[in-house]
């Protein structure tokens, strides 16, 4: 796939070193905060615990340096990826670069790739399971999966399911502090074009664990029951990523919490998921695309062609957004044609705004935004579904 951009000068990527950016709280502030939690999360070897506390301590003066586990199946790739900053410091990075390496430098310290006790270990797996079941526990009693909603309410469940990002705990503000709410809401014309191709194929790029993927799964069986999709696919990330992102290791953890609960009806929701998986409805995928450094518009060729079969790609959360902009001061009120006009799928956007990133909004909205909640683009509260067909 080409480049997803207009024939026009770029706007510059949003960079580290943006004095007062929520980029430079997150190399300075967030990601010490995480490298420190994962440390103390469980008990390490001392190994591990001194190459997070060297990880910790390199932000944000340190030195971008290639990867030391050099077995890993994606290193090769890493070395591409790092060339232009090696040796160079943190702050000269773009900002979700710069976010993919801190998250594979965490996988490097704690061995998840080498052979060994902590080979294929999630060091976020603590609080994501906690997520799951306090998810779980919120779910209304007796609600089996979809259970008759309108599809209009599952899009918004699933939309708000993103404010559960556990990256930003460290200092996030509570849910509902600034009041909140949808600044953009294009589910109508998703619902409609969605009607007039039913029973084609819905990819899902998924993005947290927990109560969103729960929201995400609930979406998925009431576009299968109603027939409105044939098949759903979800593509997850291959690795632990982004503290709460979704592996498919938690897709299918997910699933059979479901199946093992005490409630009956979640149980044959959980029964009913797993249906569709063995009738080849329900996919979990994963590919090393999801977790690279890499704006969606440089996609491999081959997964351009495989969404390309889709009556409509439903790209979930923050980052996955982020990457449709190429993470880029793109003005707010930038016309999608000009981003993703060669993205090979309509596209439905279900994002809470955690990142100083936005395009397809009006300019009364701007300024009205603007002015009821200085923070509205990095404090989670709210939200956006924005719908676009490039054909």
């Amino acid at each position: 796939m080409s480049q997803s951009v207009p024939q026009q000068p770029l706007p510059p990527p949003l960079e580290l070193s943006e004095p007062g950016s929520f980029a430079y709280y997150t190399l300075t502030q967030r990601w010490p905060a995480i490298a420190q939690q994962v440390a103390q999360e469980r008990t390490w070897s001392p190994a591990t615990v001194e190459a997070l506390e060297a990880l910790r301590q390199s932000l944000p003066n340190g030195s971008v340096r290639a990867l030391c586990d050099r077995a890993a199946p994606d290193t090769a790739d890493w070395d591409g990826y790092l060339a232009p900053w090696l040796g160079q410091p943190w702050l000269v990075l773009p900002w979700y670069p710069a976010e993919c390496y801190f998250y594979r430098r965490i996988l490097e310290a704690t061995g998840f790739f080498l052979p060994g006790a902590t080979q294929g270990l999630d060091p976020f797996a603590a609080p994501k399971q906690a997520a799951l079941q306090a998810a779980l526990e919120r779910w209304p009693p007796g609600c089996n999966g979809a259970n008759g909603r309108p599809l209009q309410d599952l899009l918004e469940q699933t939309l708000w399911g993103n404010q559960a990002d556990l990256s930003l705990q460290p200092g996030k503000r509570s849910a509902g502090e600034a009041g909140g709410g949808l600044l953009q809401d294009q589910r109508e014309a998703a619902i409609a074009h969605l009607a007039q191709r039913a029973g084609g194929r819905i990819e899902v790029v998924a993005d947290n664990a927990g109560a969103e993927l729960l929201g995400d799964l609930a979406l998925a069986d009431a576009l299968l029951a109603r027939k409105l999709a044939g098949e759903v696919r979800f593509h997850l990330k291959p690795h632990p990523f982004l503290v709460s992102d979704a592996t498919a290791a938690d897709a299918r953890d997910t699933l059979a919490a479901l199946e093992a609960a005490a409630d009956p009806a979640l149980q044959r929701w959980g029964q009913r998921l797993q249906g569709y998986r063995r009738t080849g409805q329900l996919w979990l995928e994963d590919d090393f695309f999801w977790s690279a450094p890499l704006a969606l518009g440089t996609m491999p060729a081959a997964l351009a062609r495989d969404l390309a079969r889709a009556e409509l790609v439903i790209l979930k959360g923050d980052a996955n957004y982020r990457r449709l902009l190429g993470d880029r001061h793109w003005a707010f009120s930038s016309d999608w044609a000009h981003i993703a006009g060669d993205f090979p799928a309509p596209l439905l956007l279900l994002r809470t705004l955690k990142s100083e990133v936005a395009a397809g909004l009006d300019a009364a909205t701007i300024e009205w935004i603007r002015q009821r909640d200085p923070e509205w683009l990095t404090d989670g509260q709210w939200g956006i579904i924005q719908f676009y067909d490039p054909s």
